[in-house]
């Protein structure tokens, strides 16, 4: 069986990485905890997609995008 690969949409990296940056400036702890968190989720998407629900606003979503929350980033 082929392992699901990952993809970040450049818009998704980017609005992390802002994300993350804004944070940085209250708190470098809570950022670190944050970013390292979300890239475990993703990580554990591609070994497990189907812990995660399809992602409903994606349109044409044949079920192979699939969206995850954590920290309240979708």
């Amino acid at each position: 069986m082929v392992k699901p690969k990952v993809i970040w949409s450049k818009n998704g990296s980017l609005q992390l990485k802002e994300s993350l940056e804004d944070l940085r400036e209250k708190s470098p702890k809570a950022a670190s905890k944050v970013k390292n968190e979300i890239l475990k989720a993703s990580r554990e998407l591609s070994d497990k997609p189907e812990i995660y629900s399809p992602d409903r606003f994606k349109k044409k979503n044949d079920g192979s995008f699939r969206a995850f929350e954590k920290y309240s980033y979708r």
